[in-house]
């Protein structure tokens, strides 16, 4: 009997271990893209939000590179998705190779990418972007896909939301778009753009 009961406890302790893996499974899958493994969209918001208030509560900068594969359609139209997932998977082993370990990389859509840079100035966000193109660059030359970088950098007394953020980033990715091959361009956020 006492055999019996011990059996039963060891079964309920190893489903409850299976329970909480498949539960810790499940949340990770919510959080990441299913083909690059980087954040999804959704988690990027989240832990945008978390590190700017982060920032603002410490006083520290914050940077936001926000990027795209131009090219990346025709590739994919023309040589098949197949092809044009083999470029995103690419890319995203590029993204974590240029990375610090508290840098967060997000596929956030399509052929876009976003990477927050925690207390991380100007200059030091200049030199990801310059690694991610100086990366990008052999791995990506036989695809004809080039990068367009937009980076926005939040000041360390700036108060500003994730939205502005992220619309800065891109507009600065469009301008960088205006030039041929791979291009980078900065704004840099000050007081004047304050968030009420």
């Amino acid at each position: 009997m006492e055999h019996g009961k011990d059996e039963v406890t060891s079964y309920a302790e190893s489903l409850e271990q299976e329970v909480a893996q498949r539960a810790r499974e499940l949340h990770q899958l919510a959080r990441t893209d299913g083909l690059t493994k980087l954040l999804n969209q959704r988690s990027f918001y989240e832990e945008l939000h978390r590190e700017l208030s982060r920032s603002q509560r410490m006083e520290e900068s914050l940077s936001l590179i926000y990027f795209d594969l131009d090219g990346f359609k025709a590739v994919n139209d023309q040589q098949g998705h197949r092809r044009g997932d083999e470029i995103l998977l690419t890319t995203a082993d590029i993204v974590r190779s240029v990375i610090r370990e508290e840098d967060i990389a997000v596929r956030y859509g399509g052929d876009e990418f976003c990477i927050i840079l925690p207390h991380s100035v100007s200059d030091s966000a200049q030199r990801v972007a310059q690694r991610l193109v100086e990366a990008a660059k052999p791995k990506l030359a036989e695809t004809g896909v080039t990068i367009s970088i937009g980076i926005a950098v939040k000041g360390s007394k700036m108060v500003i939301d994730a939205n502005t953020l992220v619309k800065k980033a891109d507009e600065a990715m469009y301008r960088s778009k205006e030039k041929t091959g791979y291009s980078i361009n900065i704004t840099e956020l000050d007081d004047a753009l304050k968030s009420p």
